[in-house]
């Protein structure tokens, strides 16, 4: 693993990071877990029945099929909120630019889980987080 700056000592540092870390032009690494987490529980809202989904969603057919057995196996609200913020919390840590300038996070997510893991994130999330790709 080879990481691009020193690792985190707390979470808030490591979250401090992630706020400084751009992963898409105008939006940090951050900005991005938020936006997960939000469409993510914007879906599961949707399958649950709460609301409707925006007109730009394209929900895939296998959703009416599958969606509501996929809820409910969900872990708890809780982790999946972790989950879905925080997954790519190691790519500042692996950011490099190439020749052209182009952005690559190399073994962001083996990454991700070490960082999540030294700062004393929760294992549950972890595992998920090392299963993100």
């Amino acid at each position: 693993m080879n990481l691009t700056q020193p690792i985190p000592k707390t979470f808030d540092e490591m979250v401090a990071t992630m706020l400084r870390c751009q992963q898409t032009q105008g939006q940090s690494v951050y900005q991005h877990g938020q936006s997960v987490c939000t469409h993510f529980f914007d879906i599961v809202d949707h399958i649950k029945g709460l609301h409707k989904l925006d007109s730009h969603w394209k929900i895939p057919d296998w959703i009416s099929d599958y969606g509501e057995s996929l809820v409910e196996n969900l872990h708890d609200e809780n982790t999946i909120r972790q989950y879905t913020l925080y997954h790519d919390c190691g790519k500042p840590y692996c950011r490099v630019v190439d020749d052209a300038g182009a952005v690559h996070f190399p073994d962001h997510v083996e990454v991700s889980k070490h960082i999540w893991g030294c700062v004393g994130g929760d294992k549950v999330v972890g595992n998920l987080i090392g299963e993100d790709m």
